[in-house]
């Protein structure tokens, strides 16, 4: 997406063309991973435009051609978590970026104005919980897509469970538990996203809706939407594999099938955090059927107890900062973990979401 006026300082652009209000995130950088300022200045946009009638619509992009945002600022978080970790601050303190984070995902899903967002390049975590809960979800041809959690000692936040439950055929579930990247087909075919629009087309699309309100312009920009490939090739086997909560039965079943996917797909899960994988799996049978609301608030409850866990310190640690990608987990298998050490990640933690405020 052509951007040439951004101005490199600011992490947060926003402008207005006719109705439509446009927040752009500008960490060019770090993919536009969302900071903690930038989660904040994203909360107060919103509750402004709510009352401006110059604003009828809200569409999220990224700038640069590279990503709409690729999650959240976590070698920020690594740094408070360590001092947490050294006794220097308390829980509350690496646990804040979660909180107005997912209190900011619960504002964009009940927003009262139509929100629109376009997923032009790399969209993961903390990026599909600004995307994902819009109410128009574009994907490119230069949309890629992951919940990658696992891979560093968390799980699917951001109250993304709320959508891959939707995902037909234990889809979402494969995702969550793999971590793996798809692209704009399989993002389709899963409801991850509503439509498909050609990169070149975000321009002028976002002028017909400024000029003329989304519910006019929806359809007309749309190209020939891609095909799946992960889920046409595999669908079927995900759905007969990934069934239910219990991992270790899914893996047996990978095995069994022996084919050459089935064995990669074998190997990335045996590469995640164990304890990920199974409050992952758990989280995911909890949340069937449970509104947005509760999900949301259940993950701020996961997400306090994965603060206090060395996993997710080491998963950073070996992916995003050494970026040796041979993190040491703990425990370090799948049949080494205890369901009492999976169940002490949903007890209650020092906070509830509801008593998260980002507004003063």
């Amino acid at each position: 997406m052509n951007q040439d006026s951004i101005d490199p300082s600011e992490q947060i652009l926003t402008h207005k063309r006719g109705g439509l209000g446009v927040i752009t995130l500008n960490r060019l950088e770090a993919l536009n991973a969302l900071s903690l300022e930038m989660i904040r200045q994203i909360a107060m946009i919103l509750k402004r435009w709510e009352s401006d009638d110059e604003v009828s619509t809200v569409a999220f992009i990224g700038a640069g051609d590279r990503a709409f945002c690729a999650g959240g600022d976590l070698k920020s978080f690594y740094r408070a978590g360590m001092d947490y970790r050294r006794g220097q601050v308390d829980l509350s303190v690496p646990s804040l970026y979660f909180g107005e984070e997912y209190s900011l995902n619960k504002q964009i899903f009940h927003y009262p104005k139509p929100t629109i967002a376009i997923m032009d390049g790399v969209t993961m975590g903390g990026g599909y919980g600004i995307a994902g809960h819009c109410q128009y979800r574009f994907v490119t041809e230069n949309t890629l897509f992951a919940m990658p959690e696992v891979a560093i000692g968390l799980f699917p936040d951001v109250g993304s469970v709320y959508h891959l439950l939707r995902a037909p055929n234990n889809w979402g579930r494969y995702l969550a538990i793999t971590g793996v990247q798809i692209k704009a087909g399989d993002v389709l075919a899963a409801g991850l996203a509503d439509d498909y629009i050609q990169s070149g087309d975000v321009s002028a699309f976002l002028d017909g809706v400024a000029s003329q309100g989304i519910e006019n312009v929806i359809g007309k920009f749309s190209s020939d939407k891609p095909k799946a490939i992960v889920f046409a090739d595999h669908g079927d086997l995900i759905r007969d594999v990934f069934v239910g909560c219990d991992v270790l039965a899914m893996c047996s079943r990978l095995r069994e099938n022996g084919l050459a996917w089935a064995m990669e797909i074998l190997s990335v899960i045996l590469s995640r955090a164990p304890i990920s994988v199974m409050v992952t799996a758990k989280h995911l049978e909890d949340m069937v059927g449970a509104e947005f609301d509760d999900v949301i608030a259940f993950d701020y409850t996961l997400a306090q107890n994965f603060v206090g866990y060395p996993d997710l310190y080491e998963g950073i640690r070996a992916v995003l900062i050494d970026r040796q990608h041979a993190p040491i987990w703990q425990p370090e298998t799948l049949e080494d973990v205890r369901d009492e050490q999976v169940e002490r990640f949903f007890k209650a933690g020092d906070k509830s979401l509801y008593e998260v405020k980002i507004f003063n």
